[in-house]
């Protein structure tokens, strides 16, 4: 936008109100704002897979379920 304005010799601000520019700016920031979201995405789906892998996958044992009474009870006691 900058080198527009510089070359037909107007202000930023009119380059801005350009009806090419202006479309072809906020098309870009649109793009832009929806990679980062893409990416952000990515990075939590990848971090969560990682998370989950490291999860115990069988049943607690009936010990480990009433350790966890227990220590509810003392809790809530």
């Amino acid at each position: 936008m900058k080198n527009f304005a510089r070359d037909q010799g107007v202000s930023y601000m009119e380059a801005i109100k350009h009806p090419n520019l202006s479309l072809s700016y906020k098309s870009h920031k649109k793009d832009v704002k929806t990679k980062a979201k893409q990416d952000n995405f990515e990075y939590l789906k990848k971090s969560a897979i990682e998370m989950a892998a490291h999860l115990p996958t069988g049943e607690p044992s009936n010990m480990e379920n009433e350790n966890i009474i227990i220590q509810t009870e003392e809790i809530n006691v």
